[in-house]
């Protein structure tokens, strides 16, 4: 049994790891890395809170001894008339200052996750199309070969033509390096686990064919800037401030002590009483200390205002992007690579024919490559950009 469980076990974190899969496995190792000390602070904070005595805080004993008529004993409980109260809603302020610490943390975690994966997939989406490209440009070259045979095209030519596609693949070799850098990038958040691209081949999808199909993802997230975790964060440090400034207060409350004692009577004899007795402590610096808090408290209310109104422009700055990229791979492809398609193809054609020379088509070949290199770019941000926007709705979503 234990053979099998080290083999399973094995087999799952060799399990690859896709686009659809991202945001589930860095949560998983968020939990797993940082998260599990964040989650101990949690835990103290949550117990330090639930451990502040509500009732006596103290115990006070007295004896006196030695004149027979004097003597007496007296044992009393110290109740603050606040009872504790203030105090722990303090301290349970502060356990959801620590918790939506951790989970604005969380998020960032996350998000850097993304950000690595995204850039892993789009140079290796780049890299492939590079290699396909030049795959293209030496296929071409067999029918120019056979022009130099025939006569038709100078060596000299051909050897152009051969440059184009050494350039290519230097190209290609150039970004497959940044994609090997950025994959160990992405190994170091989620461990060494093969990383899969899935469906979204860039150079195989035209993605503005289906544009109209494709909804703005940011547009949901812009009424839920509230939720977003740098907001709850500053709102629970307001929060904590506020209860902060209160609970100085109890510094000065006063405390009502009561117990029984004894004391001689006539006789000399020790005789059962109940003592009552109020304790007000002065404190003079507590009023110092509650201006300041509150002065604290109110500048964390005016840092949660402003980042509340700063996450709704963020997210809609990233609705605006999507709608603009979406645009700007539309003209790209209709405006830019369709022309350089067709123009690339006649030049093709004519210098077959002995119309133009081989540096136009050379030129023709590469003006057409930049134009597609740029369209794969525009598409990649487009699908990141859906990606980061899914990471986040999943992550408001389970902050609920």
């Amino acid at each position: 049994m234990a053979v099998v469980a080290l083999w399973l076990a094995t087999a799952l974190a060799m399990e690859p790891v896709s686009w659809d899969q991202l945001t589930d496995e860095a949560l998983k190792a968020w939990e797993r890395g940082p998260g599990a000390g964040r989650n101990e602070q949690v835990d103290a904070a949550r117990q330090a809170a639930r451990r502040v005595p509500l009732g006596p805080d103290a115990v006070r004993a007295e004896v006196q001894w030695g004149v027979p008529d004097q003597k007496q004993v007296l044992t009393a409980a110290s109740v603050p008339l606040g009872l504790g109260v203030l105090e722990r809603r303090f301290g349970a302020a502060q356990a959801d200052l620590v918790q939506a610490s951790a989970d604005e943390e969380r998020w960032a975690w996350v998000m850097a996750v993304q950000d690595a994966w995204l850039t892993w997939w789009t140079a290796a989406e780049l890299a492939e199309h590079l290699d396909g490209y030049g795959d293209d440009v030496e296929e071409g070259l067999q029918g120019f070969e056979a022009a130099v045979e025939e006569g038709l095209l100078a060596p000299l030519a051909l050897e152009d033509l051969r440059a184009e596609s050494v350039q290519v693949r230097a190209e290609a070799a150039a970004v497959e390096q940044q994609a090997a850098m950025a994959a160990a990038r992405v190994r170091a958040f989620l461990g060494d686990r093969p990383l899969d691209a899935g469906d979204h081949h860039l150079h195989d999808h035209h993605l503005h064919e289906a544009d109209e199909a494709i909804p703005n993802p940011w547009t949901a997230l812009v009424a839920r800037a509230g939720d977003h975790p740098a907001v709850r964060r500053a709102e629970a440090e307001a929060r904590a401030e506020g209860r902060h400034a209160r609970a100085l207060s109890a510094a000065r409350t006063p405390s009502v002590e009561v117990g029984p004692m004894w004391a001689p009577d006539a006789s000399g004899s020790l005789k059962p009483l109940l003592f009552a007795g109020v304790q007000v402590p002065l404190q003079p610096g507590v009023s110092g200390d509650q201006r300041k808090a509150r002065g604290a408290q109110a500048a964390a209310e005016s840092e949660a205002r402003w980042r509340a109104h700063w996450v709704e422009a963020e997210l809609q700055a990233g609705a605006e992007a999507f709608d603009a990229t979406v645009h700007r791979l539309e003209r790209l492809h209709h405006e830019v690579v369709e022309p350089l398609e067709a123009r690339q193809e006649r030049l093709e054609v004519a210098f077959t024919e002995g119309l133009v020379t081989a540096d136009r088509v050379v030129r023709a070949r590469q003006e057409r490559h930049e134009a597609e290199h740029e369209q794969v770019e525009v598409a990649g941000a487009l699908l990141a950009s859906v990606a980061r926007a899914q990471a986040m709705a999943q992550l408001l979503e389970e902050a609920r």
